[in-house]
Order: structure tokens, then C-alpha cells, then sequence
């Protein structure tokens, strides 16, 4: 777990094997730090306890979050944040600084320090 602790910035939205970059002015950013996840998809704040690192597996609890409204960009990259951590189990590689987080169902985040 200690290579993902920090505070990362989500660069590019995953679905299947396509790859789109996080609009124009829209941040979204993921912490983990001391067996926690914390989540803030580019509207609403989450996060998650139990954090746990099996090989390439990251489990987590359930994602309790905010629930405001955003505009329609940032309504988009929370979507897609929220769908890819919200089974509680994802898959990551590290390659080039960059982290990939993956759920079963191929959607996914691209992360950058």
C-alpha cells in the first residue's frame, strides 16, 4: 500500500480499453492513506475505511459520500470515479508514475501524482 499513499489526481476516465481525458477544469482526486480511501469525484466528497492491498487487488469499504449537484462536466467525471471504485474491489498497475485502477466490469481511472 505504501507505493499508492498520497494524494492522487484522476487524469483519464477508463472504459474498457478507451482512455478520455477528465474535462477542462474539472479536478477529481483520490488519497489513500492509513488503510482509507478518500475520494472527491469532481462534485461530491467520499470515502471508504478497511483499504487493504492483496498483490494487485485494492478492497475497500462502502463509499459514503456528499450528495450535491454539479454542473454536467463535473456530474460526468463523478459518474465515472463513482463507478469505477463503487463495487469496493479494483486492480492497479503502476507504469510511468501513472496508476491504473480497474473494476471487474473494465471501468476504470488513470491517476498522476
Amino acid at each position: 500500500m505504501r507505493e499508492l499513499e498520497g494524494v492522487w489526481t484522476v487524469d483519464g476516465l477508463i472504459t474498457n480499453d478507451d482512455v478520455s481525458p477528465v474535462p477542462a477544469g474539472v479536478k477529481a482526486t483520490i488519497s489513500f492513506e492509513d488503510g482509507r480511501i478518500d475520494v472527491h469525484g469532481g462534485c461530491n466528497s467520499g470515502s471508504a475505511d478497511g483499504c487493504e492491498v492483496d498483490g494487485r487487488t485494492i478492497t475497500f469499504g462502502p463509499l459514503v459520500s456528499t450528495l450535491m449537484l454539479c454542473g454536467p462536466d463535473e456530474m460526468a467525471v463523478e459518474h465515472a470515479v463513482f463507478t469505477a471504485l463503487g463495487r469496493g474491489e479494483v486492480t492497479y498497475r503502476i507504469d510511468s508514475g501513472a496508476v491504473t485502477l480497474t473494476n471487474a466490469e473494465g471501468a476504470g481511472l488513470r491517476l498522476r501524482r
